[in-house]
C-alpha cells in the first residue's frame, strides 16, 4: 500500500501516477485520516506533453484520465475537498509544457476543464500565472483557488508584501 505523509498533517498530497496503485482501502484511508486531498498532475501532464513522440498523449487524453480518476475519488470520499496543483519547474515542480511559450494558455485549457467537472473543490494557482488566468479566477461558480508562490532558496519580507499587494489587485473587484 502507499506510504502517507506526516501523521499530523491534515492535508495529504499524492501525485495523480499513484493513484494507479490505489485500491478502495487505500481511498478509505485518505478519507477517514485527512480533511483534504491535493493531487500534484504536473509531472503526469509534463511527461505527457514531453514524451516521446510514439507515447506522447494529447492533452484532451490526460485530462480524461485525470477527470475519471476524480469521479473514482469522489465515488469513494464524496466529502473529501479535492485541491488540483500543477506546479511549476520554476516553483518546484515538474509542469514546463514545451509547446513554445503556450505555457499560459495550456494552464488555461486545463484548468477550464477540469473545473467542468464540478469534481474539484479548490485549484492552486501559482501567482506567477494568476494575471493571466484572473479572466477565469474571477468567474463566478463553485470553485476556489488558492493563489501560491512557492520561494525554493529563502524568503525576502520584501518579495511576500509585493506578492501580496499582486493577489489584491487580481481579486480587486472581489475586495471592494
Amino acid at each position: 500500500p502507499p506510504q502517507f505523509h506526516n501523521d499530523e498533517t491534515y492535508i495529504v498530497c499524492v501525485f495523480f501516477e499513484e493513484f494507479r496503485n490505489f485500491k478502495q482501502r487505500d481511498f478509505l484511508q485518505i478519507s477517514k485520516r485527512y480533511q483534504a486531498l491535493e493531487i500534484r498532475i504536473d509531472r503526469f501532464i509534463n511527461e505527457g506533453l514531453n514524451n516521446n513522440k510514439n507515447q506522447e498523449k494529447s492533452l484532451g487524453e490526460m485530462l480524461s484520465d485525470i477527470r475519471k480518476m476524480l469521479a473514482i475519488i469522489k465515488f469513494y470520499s464524496p466529502r473529501l475537498p479535492i485541491i488540483i496543483t500543477l506546479r511549476s519547474k520554476a516553483e518546484g515542480g515538474n509542469f514546463s509544457a514545451a509547446t513554445q511559450g503556450k505555457e499560459r494558455e495550456t494552464l488555461q485549457e486545463i484548468y477550464k476543464n477540469l473545473a467542468k467537472t464540478f469534481l474539484v473543490s479548490y485549484f492552486d494557482i501559482e501567482l506567477r500565472y494568476s494575471k493571466a488566468l484572473s479572466k477565469l479566477l474571477n468567474q463566478p461558480g463553485s470553485h476556489r483557488y488558492i493563489i501560491s508562490r512557492h520561494y525554493t532558496q529563502e524568503t525576502p519580507e520584501d518579495d511576500v508584501l509585493k506578492d501580496f499587494e499582486k493577489i489584491q489587485n487580481i481579486f480587486k473587484a472581489e475586495l471592494k
